[in-house]
C-alpha cells in the first residue's frame, strides 16, 4: 500500500491515523446498508419464501411460552425464535418487525467480517469493497430482508471466525471461548453451523507442533468445548425430549442418504460445483472490477503454479464447462439455483397448483442476455477454481488456513445435501472474496471501479427486491380480501407462503385424523383452489379480476398480478 497521504482511485480514505480509517470504512459500510433499507422499504407484513414457518414458531412461542418445531422445519431454528421473540415482545409481532430483527444481525455479519478482513491484514480500502461485495449481492439482500435462518447462520459463521482468528493471532484462548459462543448461535440457526467449531479444532490439531506442549488440548477446548456440550443437549433433546419432527427423519437424514447412493450422484457433484462456482464468482462482480489490474500479471502467476495444480486446474476448467454446456443446452442458463434469483425476478412462486400448470410469470431477462449472463459467469467461475487450485500447497498465513479449512467445510456439507439451493451458498461467499482478495493482495486495487462495481449489482439487487415486494403486497392485500369477503381460505391457492401460513395447522391437523402420509407441503390435501394468484391464467381458469403493481422491471412501470376463478 502507498504511503501516499493524499486520497486516489486506489486508496481514497486518509491513511493516518490508521484507527480512524478503519472507523471511517465501518461507517461506509453502515450508510450503504441503511440506505439499501430506505430504497427497499422492508415493511410489507408478509412473510418471504419458508419465513413462514419460522414466524409461526415466534408466535408459538409468544403464545405458549415454549419452543416446537414444526414438523416440516429442517434447520435447527432456536436461535431465530428467541431473537423474533424478543423483537416480537418489544415491538409487537409482525412479519415486518421479524423481518427488522434479520436485519439487526445482517448489518452485524458485515461489520464482523469487516473486522475479520482486518484480523486478516487486508488494508482498508479492500475492506470496504469486499463488504460491500457481501452486502449488495443478490442472494444477501433477498436473505436479510427476511426471516430466514441463514443470515443467522451467516452471523454465527463471521462471529465465530473473528473471535478465532483474533484468538490464534493474539495467543489469547478468551477469545477461542466467545468464538466458539457464535458458533453455537449458527448452530442453533441451522444445523450445519457446528462444523464451524469442528474447523477449529481441526485446526488447532495440524498446528498442535507449533504449540506450547500439550497447550493445544486447552485450544480445542475452549474452542470447541461449548459447542459440543450444546451439541450434546440438542440431541438428547431431540431423542428424548420430543424435538425431533417429521422433516429431520423423512428429508434432512434420509433424503440425504439416498442421495449419497444414487448413481447419478458424482454426476450431480461436478454440476453443482461448476453452478456454485459461476454464481459465487459473478456474485463478487465489485472486487473483479477492483482487481482488473492483475489480469497483466496472470502469466507470471501461471508460470509460478506446479505441474499438479496445472493438472488439477485443467481438470475443474474442463468439467465446469462441460456441465455448464450441458445446461445450456437443456435451456438452463444464468441464474441456475433459482429459488432466488430467476430469469423472472426475486422467486416469483404464487399458486401452488398453478406452478405446476406451467402458469409462470413472464421472463424479465430476455435469451439473448441470459447466454451472455451465462458466458460471464462461467468464465469467472473458472477463474475461481484457478484462484482455489493457486492456494493448493502454498505457503499461507494460519489465520487464512483456518478460515479457507471452515468454509471448505461448509462447501463440502452444502454439496453433499439432498436438496441444493442458491442460499446454501450464503456462508460461502466469505470464503470466495477473502480468496480473491488474497490472490490479489501484492497487485493493484482501484477501490474506485470497486465502487463502481458494487454500484452495478447494488441497483440490481435493490431493483428485483423492488418488484419483489411490489407484487408480494398486491398478492396478500388480494387475498386478504378474497378471506374478508367470505371465501373460505382452502378456496384460495395464494402461493407457497399465503397456503403455509394460513393452512398448515389445519392441514398437519387433517393428516393426523386420518392417518394420512406427510408431506413438506401438507396443506395439498386440503386445499381445493377455487381462486388463484397468478401472473398468468392456467387452463379451466379465468380472470376476474386485475390487480397492477408499480414495478421498476418492466416497461411502463406497472406489471399486474391476477385473480384467477375455476370455470
Amino acid at each position: 500500500m502507498t504511503n501516499d497521504k493524499r486520497p486516489s482511485a486506489e486508496n481514497p480514505l486518509p491513511l493516518a491515523p490508521a484507527r480512524t480509517r478503519a472507523w471511517l470504512g465501518a461507517g461506509i459500510i453502515v450508510l450503504v446498508f441503511l440506505a439499501l433499507i430506505v430504497a427497499i422499504n422492508p415493511l410489507g407484513n408478509f412473510p418471504v419464501e419458508d419465513d413462514w414457518d419460522y414466524a409461526k414458531e415466534v408466535l408459538n412461542l409468544l403464545q405458549t411460552g415454549t419452543f416446537h418445531r414444526l414438523e416440516v422445519t429442517q434447520a435447527t431454528v432456536f436461535f431465530p425464535a428467541l431473537w423474533g421473540a424478543l423483537f416480537s415482545q418489544l415491538f409487537g409481532f409482525s412479519f415486518a418487525i421479524l423481518r427488522l430483527a434479520t436485519l439487526v444481525l445482517a448489518l452485524g455479519a458485515l461489520l464482523f467480517f469487516y473486522a475479520l478482513l482486518g484480523e486478516l491484514e487486508f488494508d482498508v480500502p479492500r475492506r470496504v469493497i469486499a463488504a460491500l461485495a457481501l452486502l449488495l449481492a443478490p442472494a444477501f439482500v433477498f436473505l436479510a430482508f427476511s426471516f430466514m435462518t441463514d443470515i443467522f447462520l451467516l452471523f454465527g459463521i463471521l462471529g465465530a471466525l473473528y473471535f478465532y482468528v483474533r484468538a490464534w493471532r493474539s495467543q489469547n484462548v478468551r477469545f477461542a471461548i466467545l468464538a466458539s459462543c457464535f458458533a453455537v448461535l449458527g448452530f442453533l440457526a441451522r444445523q450445519i453451523g457446528i462444523l464451524i467449531p469442528f474447523a477449529f479444532a481441526l485446526f488447532i490439531f495440524l498446528e498442535r507442533k507449533t504449540c506450547a506442549p500439550r497447550a493445544w488440548r486447552r485450544w480445542i477446548l475452549a474452542g470447541a468445548g461449548v459447542p459440543v456440550l450444546v451439541l450434546a443437549i440438542y440431541l438428547y433433546w431431540s431423542r428424548f425430549g420430543g424435538g425431533a419432527n417429521w422433516a429431520d427423519s423423512a428429508r434432512t437424514l434420509t433424503g440425504t442418504i439416498g442421495f449419497w447412493f444414487q448413481l447419478d450422484t458424482p454426476g450431480i457433484f461436478v454440476q453443482r460445483y461448476a453452478k456454485a462456482a459461476a454464481t459465487l464468482a459473478i456474485y463478487i462482480l465489485p472486487l473483479w472490477f477492483a482487481a482488473l489490474g492483475a489480469l497483466a500479471y496472470t502469466q507470471n502467476v501461471w508460470r509460478a503454479t506446479t505441474r499438479g495444480q496445472k493438472i488439477l486446474f485443467a481438470f475443474l476448467a474442463l468439467v465446469s464447462i462441460i456441465a455448464l454446456a450441458r445446461a445450456a443446452a437443456r435451456g438452463e442458463w444464468f441464474p441456475y439455483l433459482t429459488d432466488i434469483l430467476t430469469r423472472a425476478g426475486m422467486r416469483p412462486y404464487l399458486a401452488f397448483f398453478a406452478e405446476g400448470w406451467g402458469a409462470t410469470r413472464p421472463l424479465i431477462i430476455s435469451d439473448a442476455l441470459a447466454a451472455f449472463l451465462t458466458i460471464v459467469a462461467g468464465a469467472l467461475g473458472i477463474v475461481l477454481s484457478a484462484l482455489i487450485v493457486g492456494r493448493v500447497r502454498t505457503q499461507i498465513s494460519p489465520a487464512l488456513a483456518l478460515l479457507y479449512l471452515t468454509i471448505l467445510l461448509l462447501a463440502l456439507a452444502s454439496l453433499t445435501f439432498f436438496t441444493y439451493f442458491e442460499r446454501y451458498l450464503l456462508p460461502l461467499l466469505p470464503g470466495a472474496i477473502v480468496l480473491l482478495l488474497d490472490a490479489t493482495r501484492r497487485f493493484r486495487f482501484s477501490f474506485a471501479a470497486g465502487a463502481a462495481g458494487a454500484l452495478v449489482v447494488g441497483v440490481l439487487s435493490v431493483l428485483l427486491m423492488r418488484d419483489y415486494f411490489a407484487w408480494n403486497a398486491t398478492r396478500w392485500d388480494a387475498g386478504r380480501a378474497l378471506l374478508a369477503s367470505g371465501v373460505p381460505v382452502e378456496k384460495i391457492d395464494g402461493g407457497y407462503e399465503w397456503n403455509g401460513w394460513y393452512l398448515y395447522d389445519a392441514s398437519i391437523a387433517h393428516i393426523r385424523a386420518h392417518n394420512l402420509e406427510l408431506a413438506i407441503d401438507p396443506w395439498k390435501y386440503l386445499l381445493d383452489p377455487e381462486y388463484m394468484l397468478a401472473f398468468r391464467a392456467p387452463e379451466h381458469y379465468r380472470i376476474v379480476r386485475t390487480y397492477p403493481f408499480v414495478t421498476p422491471l418492466r416497461a411502463g412501470g406497472t406489471d399486474a398480478l391476477f385473480l384467477l376463478q375455476r370455470e
